[in-house]
């Protein structure tokens, strides 16, 4: 709450998908407040109530975004990937596609940012090994199965599939992703069930 009012999701909603787009179109520094708050159709004063400075705004942004990693739990190695592909596909393809993809390549100006997008990164990398780890502990995944290799195939096609498909197909691939993520998922695994 602030000022003793709550929060209006339709505002913090339209301050998100302003600093997203922003951010997809000229990075770190294509985003001010000024340009966000315009953006959103909305005074400065509405977007420094949100945030202090477009740091903060930025990877409190980021943050919620990529977050969701973190708690996936589906019950099994098998549907804990294809929820985590089912993400990485949307994020990668969905309105915020752009500034994923910066994200991946751009480190922010800001030292001290920086670190904090460092450290988030690493976290969330975390988090996804954890699915992995957690297949292996429940006896769904072999104990040699290496994380980092699984996740580099699974998000390394998700990111190419998405991203190498021309334009005018991007509608049908996303239509198609279930089926997409399904086999992606069972291609990858298929080999780790040999002996």
């Amino acid at each position: 709450m602030t000022n003793g009012r709550p929060r209006d999701p339709e505002v913090d909603s339209r301050i998100t998908s302003a600093a997203i787009e922003l951010f997809g179109e000229g990075g770190w520094r294509g985003v001010t407040m000024q340009k966000v708050a315009a953006k959103a159709g909305l005074s400065r004063a509405s977007v420094y109530l949100r945030a202090q400075n477009r740091d903060d705004l930025l990877e409190g942004v980021l943050r919620a975004m990529l977050e969701p990693i973190s708690s996936i739990d589906e019950g099994s190695a098998e549907a804990d990937l294809r929820e985590l592909a089912n993400l990485l596909f949307d994020l990668y393809a969905g309105p915020g596609g752009a500034a994923v993809r910066r994200l991946i390549v751009e480190q922010p100006p800001n030292p001290l940012t920086a670190q904090r997008w460092t450290d988030l990164k690493a976290s969330l990398i975390k988090s996804a090994r954890v699915i992995v780890v957690r297949g292996v502990e429940r006896g769904d995944l072999p104990k040699r199965t290496d994380p980092t290799l699984l996740l580099d195939m699974l998000a390394g096609a998700v990111f190419n599939h998405t991203n190498a498909t021309p334009p005018e197909m991007q509608s049908e691939v996303y239509n198609t992703k279930d089926c997409y993520i399904r086999t992606l998922v069972e291609y990858i695994l298929q080999p780790l069930a040999k002996k």
